[in-house]
């Protein structure tokens, strides 16, 4: 899946400064003035033709000026000349896509800069945090990000907050997490909106453009790149219109339109040439790359491609090279050269490992939590200092008053009844404050389980991924030695294919866990059990003709409960019940009865029961008691039960002995309703 990266250069087009001289004038100043007799007046003039060549952009010259500041600012000790003459070329390296070196001066420079230099501490941060993106150093990246947002945000500078959002919106879409993208990218928007400034409305456009685009909403994310290149023309800026002319030229190619994706391709490549962007033109080839390959011209893509990975290579744009080896892959297999697709298959591999690990996840997840309770904990502590500061001065008013109008009686009584009126006033904005307190923490408490649950999914994902290509590749050798007498042979690759379908379906199983738990109460309803159970016992049906099975079923209740996770509960359960049956006829009891407020149902089986010791073990995730050899299964059954069961309220447990069977029992509360409606619900299911 090849991103849409415009709008993460776009960004530092925000408050762009317009030269108050030509670059050829500030020459002619800078000619006349002798850096030995007056070196402040030198280093400032060279800071300012440097800023002036940054608007051409002419990056290549403005590094030669801010090097000869930061030279002269340090042999004369001009120590904020100095910091300023660093930041700016730590600016300029990163425009131009050498991010390495652009983050080291952030690094030399943060290491000397004076704790009150607040806003030169900020930018820094905010260059070097998007340098770290590039180079896939994601955790530092969000580290850096969040602590120029809180610089920025007790600042009250709305612009370069706006920035920060940007940073962070393009920091997680990297990440393929885009619900948390579009999030910061919205911020930004509204930020910029709130302020009337257009250049970053044009970005965020185009940001979220791109968010439509990796959902899959193509037509709305083409509306999007489109008006924001209606922006970009009426602003003259022919940066911003080269790079939304990329996005445009990637999204034409997966609505088929490909001709006119490569004249918008062509396009933006001639405005690049233009302005001498180096890492657009990298990511241009890359996008034509993509439309060759949907045209079935593989050979021509691979062109394209190689261009592209070299011009990212010699930035060390990682993000982009994991893109890049992705597609080389892809494009390798179609043109049937498995060598190199497994060769480009495995680089793609072990760089998206090296950037998206395990370490990185819980970095990123405890970064993130950790700055969310920060921030909560600053705003619960500067709203109880106001509700003090409040209350104090209500009780030194109150105290003013009471003495004044101590002689008075009908005023002292009209002054109680006032500060009872207000008194309960405060304690109810106090208690209002509380529950929105109450509201958030559950907000984050919903957001993080989001996110747990997307994590699943990406790694399920991701695993089931190599799985196929083990699957398909020992396919093709029982194919191509099909005629080979050796039978350890194919015993062996029957093994191989027999562990990844296992390991596959132990993926499947992980995920349906972890989406527990999010079904709406609203798909509740009154059902029959003794229906869900009839339902469960056909499914099994070919089990328990193979078990020679007699299953008993009592009379059951009709209860109020989501019926697809009931009848996940009856179906692990049974399972069990016929997977661990002893040899011979096979014999299970199904029950159910009302203890107080409570529905118990039982299921009951005399097979080879489990020792004592293992109750509480087995409900716990992928703990198993046998060895998959003698029983089949992947460990999560009775962990999904537990969950499903204890999520709505309910207990479950077991009953037996080793050798003697087992009772495996779930209670769930009981629901009640007036008869009237009871009649209703029944008539509604008889018809």
């Amino acid at each position: 899946m090849r991103k849409c990266v415009g709008w993460v250069i776009l960004f530092g087009l925000f408050l762009q400064i317009a030269p108050a001289q030509s670059v050829d004038s500030l020459l002619q100043v800078l000619h006349r003035t002798d850096s030995l007799t007056q070196p402040a007046t030198y280093v400032d003039l060279q800071l300012q033709i440097g800023e002036a060549l940054l608007d051409e952009p002419d990056y290549p010259r403005a590094i030669i000026h801010f090097q000869r500041a930061l030279l002269i600012a340090k042999q004369f000790q001009l120590q904020s000349a100095y910091l300023s003459a660093e930041l700016q070329l730590a600016e300029t390296y990163h425009g131009q896509g050498d991010y390495e070196p652009a983050v080291q001066f952030i690094e030399r420079l943060l290491a000397h800069l004076p704790k009150d230099s607040l806003h030169i501490r900020g930018k820094a941060l905010r260059v070097s945090g998007t340098g770290r993106v590039y180079l896939g150093q994601y955790s530092e990246a969000y580290r850096e990000q969040m602590e120029a947002w809180h610089i920025y945000h007790t600042m009250g500078d709305s612009s370069l907050l706006a920035r920060v959002e940007f940073g962070l919106g393009k920091n997680f879409f990297y990440q393929e997490q885009f619900d948390i993208s579009r999030k910061h990218f919205e911020n930004a928007l509204a930020i910029c909106k709130a302020i009337g400034l257009e250049d970053g409305m044009l970005n965020a456009y185009s940001a979220i453009g791109s968010i439509l685009e990796q959902e899959g909403k193509l037509e709305e994310a083409y509306l999007l790149y489109e008006r924001s290149f209606d922006m970009a023309v009426k602003m003259e800026d022919k940066e911003g219109m080269a790079w939304i002319l990329l996005n445009l030229g990637s999204v034409l190619c997966f609505l088929e339109r490909c001709e006119e994706g490569l004249e918008k391709l062509e396009y933006s490549k001639q405005l690049s040439q233009e302005i001498g962007d180096q890492a657009l033109m990298g990511y241009i080839f890359g996008t034509q790359a993509t439309i060759y390959k949907e045209k079935g011209e593989a050979k021509k893509a691979l062109e394209y491609l190689q261009a592209s990975y070299e011009i990212a290579k010699e930035d060390k744009d990682q993000t982009n090279i994991v893109s890049i080896y992705r597609d080389f892959a892809d494009i390798h297999f179609e043109l049937k050269n498995y060598e190199e697709y497994k060769e480009y298959t495995d680089r793609f591999q072990l760089l998206k490992d090296s950037l998206y690990n395990e370490d990185l996840i819980e970095s990123m997840s405890s970064l993130k939590q950790n700055y969310e309770i920060q921030q909560l904990e600053q705003q619960q502590e500067i709203t109880l200092l106001k509700k003090e500061q409040e209350i104090q001065r209500f009780r030194s008013r109150s105290r003013f008053w009471f003495f004044i109008t101590l002689g008075l009686f009908s005023l002292f009584v009209l002054f109680v009844m006032y500060w009872k009126y207000y008194s309960q006033q405060e304690q109810n904005r106090v208690l209002q404050q509380k529950n929105e307190e109450i509201s958030r923490q559950n907000e984050l408490l919903r957001a993080s389980n989001q996110d747990l649950e997307r994590f699943a999914q990406a790694i399920s994902h991701d695993l089931k991924e190599p799985l196929r290509n083990i699957s398909g590749f020992t396919t093709l050798l029982q194919r191509e030695l099909q005629d080979n007498t050796n039978s350890a042979v194919s015993d062996y690759m029957n093994f191989i294919l027999s562990g990844t379908n296992q390991l596959s379906a132990l993926l499947s199983g992980l995920l349906h866990y972890s989406k527990l738990g999010n079904q709406e109460k609203g798909q509740w309803k009154w059902i029959e059990s003794s229906e869900v159970v009839d339902t469960v016992l056909q499914n099994l049906q070919l089990q328990i003709q193979q078990r020679e099975a007699e299953v008993r079923v009592d009379i059951l209740p009709r209860v109020y409960y989501h019926p697809i996770q009931l009848q996940q509960v009856f179906l692990n359960l049974i399972s069990n019940a016929l997977k661990y049956s002893s040899t011979g006829k096979t014999r299970i009891e199904i029950s159910a009865e009302e203890d107080g407020g409570w529905l118990t149902f039982s299921i009951r089986d005399y097979g080879i029961g489990i020792p004592g010791a293992y109750h509480d073990r087995i409900f716990e995730v992928f703990q198993r008691l046998h060895d998959r050899g003698k029983y089949q299964g992947s460990g999560i059954g009775l962990s999904t039960c537990k969950k499903i069961i204890e999520n709505n309220g309910g207990r479950i447990g077991v009953e037996s002995e080793e050798g003697a069977g087992a009772r495996f029992y779930f209670s769930i509360p009981r629901q009640k309703l007036e008869p009237k409606k009871e009649e209703e619900i029944g008539v509604v299911e008889k018809v």
